[in-house]
């Protein structure tokens, strides 16, 4: 057997027989880490100048915790009632771009801002 240059004996070995356990803890650190908020649980944040607008019916649907932001209630009902039928796509109603993220118990989240800076924000599902 020929030895390398600046190679050290047994280090090929150790490294050999000591890379499973390596890998392993590496895969038990990355479990335990803490993962950020994921679209999945992660809820648009709503401003403290906000409006709480309560629950808006829908056909077999409702809003719940609607927020209102630069606009009344009334209006935010509108841009809320415009989910219906949508199947959790996004949409556009009235100057609003709303983008649906997933959301517990197979809801959806929609976040909804007008270019004026006007917000919706609420929680989508079955009644």
């Amino acid at each position: 057997m020929q030895r390398r240059l600046g190679s050290r004996p047994g280090l090929e070995n150790v490294l050999v027989k000591t890379w499973p356990l390596i890998a392993l803890l590496a895969l038990l650190a990355s479990a335990c880490s803490p993962e950020p908020d994921t679209p999945a649980t992660a809820r648009p944040a709503a401003s403290a100048a906000g409006t709480a607008c309560g629950t808006v019916e829908v056909p077999a649907h409702e809003g719940v915790d609607v927020q209102a932001v630069g606009l009344d209630c009334d209006e935010a009902r509108h841009v809320v009632r415009a989910a219906a039928g949508r199947g959790r796509a996004a949409y556009d109603v009235d100057g609003f771009t709303c983008t649906p993220t997933p959301a517990p118990d197979s809801d959806t989240f929609y976040d909804c801002i007008a270019d004026d800076g006007r917000r919706v924000t609420f929680r989508y599902g079955v009644t």
